[in-house]
């Protein structure tokens, strides 16, 4: 009897030095949570300050060539995905998570 207890007192100790390596990690993890956040706001503003060029670019240039006779799909297209700052912005936040191919919405 006085064996098995001295095994287990060996198996706690040991867990013991792992729940201190674990209790470590998760600390690192938890303390990177704010760095993950303040850049997840820069993306944040970045994307919309992208996609606020991006529609003004393509709504000016559309006003542009109103004149001319241009291909009815290549307008929708553009309006589809370059036509509101949400649908420039969804449209680069798939472009650069890779959902699309940067020449697709083009």
């Amino acid at each position: 009897a006085r064996i098995i207890r001295m095994v287990r007192i060996i198996r706690i100790i040991r867990m013991v030095r792992f729940l201190v390596e674990l209790k470590l990690m998760i600390y690192s993890i938890f303390n990177t949570f704010r760095s993950l956040f303040w850049s997840l706001v820069l993306m944040g503003m970045l994307l919309y300050l992208c996609s606020v060029c991006l529609t003004q670019a393509t709504t000016q240039h559309l006003l542009e060539v109103q004149g001319f006779t241009l291909e009815p799909d290549y307008v929708k297209e553009l309006r589809r995905d370059f036509g509101s700052i949400p649908s420039t912005g969804f449209t680069l936040f798939k472009a650069v998570m890779g959902g699309i191919s940067w020449g697709d919405p083009l």
